[in-house]
């Protein structure tokens, strides 16, 4: 095992070639495994409001729930949150009228524009404070987007979407021959036996 960041993936006689600090090893096969990095809201605390359950991305039943991001990437999990609480608010830190999402006054989402928001910490909850308002939540789930780590498998003209998720097959091989991804970060595009 060799603990390293690979930098460079090329094409090789053998099937790859992964390049770090100047080293390099040959590979018949490359299995990525790079993940996404979630962008966290404005708030300084952050790995500790994880590591106490204050701050997730993973539902949770809890009493006062509020969903940050841009209403655009907010509302789906603001939705699917719902689900677990009857108290779920959307903070929007950026509010497009022209798209909001339906149904979310129906199931009960309160949206809130909160272009000017900061996050803190008090006790054993999160307070949100925006456009002069200070209110406190159970919890908060980030829903503000994710830098996709593909571009190993870009620079080899792996087929990806718009958002350089790359596309796979449901036996998560890439379209190029030999690469291979765990189950994230991906779109699964077809069937294949």
């Amino acid at each position: 095992m060799i603990r390293a960041e690979v930098t460079a993936l090329a094409r090789s006689e053998r099937g790859f070639r992964a390049t770090w600090n100047g080293e390099s090893i040959d590979a018949a096969a490359v299995v990525l495994a790079c993940g996404i990095v979630d962008t966290h809201p404005p708030f300084q605390e952050w790995r500790g409001a994880v590591a106490d359950g204050l701050l997730r991305t993973a539902p949770s039943v809890t009493l006062r729930i509020a969903v940050v991001g841009p209403l655009d990437q907010a509302a789906a999990k603001a939705l699917f949150l719902r689900g677990y609480s009857r108290d779920v608010t959307l903070l929007a830190t950026r509010l497009n009228r022209d798209n909001l999402k339906p149904g979310l006054a129906e199931a009960g989402v309160h949206l809130v524009k909160a272009s000017d928001l900061s996050l803190r910490r008090v006790g054993h909850k999160l307070e949100a404070i925006y456009e002069g308002r200070t209110v406190e939540f159970d919890v908060i789930y980030p829903a503000m987007g994710a830098e996709v780590r593909s571009q190993l498998a870009l620079s080899l003209g792996a087929a990806h979407t718009e958002q350089d998720y790359l596309e796979v097959d449901d036996h998560q091989r890439t379209s190029v021959a030999g690469l291979y991804t765990p189950d994230l970060p991906i779109a699964v595009v077809s069937s294949t036996e």
